[in-house]
């Protein structure tokens, strides 16, 4: 994950929420997120995951204005999973990890 220095903090992840990954020894996982208030200084969502053993980002997906996505082949038991919220200037907000479902 590249380093940002000047992060747009009015779209950090304020309200980005992971729902649930679905998909238990199955191979998929979806992920939806509720976006920020002030949505509208969202480019779009940028979905990360990693091995659980892995003290890095290691793969991520853009995923653009969606506000959820599935992930196939990927079983969650497997994998870490955050969403970024990304600025119109390719700024990223920190990585939101999953909460409880709703």
């Amino acid at each position: 994950m590249r380093a940002l220095p000047h992060k747009n903090y009015k779209c950090q992840r304020q309200g980005i929420h992971v729902k649930d990954g679905m998909g238990a020894n199955r191979p998929s996982a979806r992920l939806s997120w509720e976006p920020p208030a002030d949505s509208v200084n969202v480019a779009g969502y940028r979905v990360y995951w990693r091995l659980t053993d892995s003290p890095t980002w290691d793969n991520s997906r853009w995923v653009g204005n969606a506000t959820e996505h599935t992930l196939h082949g990927i079983i969650i038991d497997n994998y870490f999973f955050g969403v970024v919220a990304v600025g119109p200037s390719g700024n990223e907000s920190a990585v939101v990890f999953p909460g409880t479902g709703r």
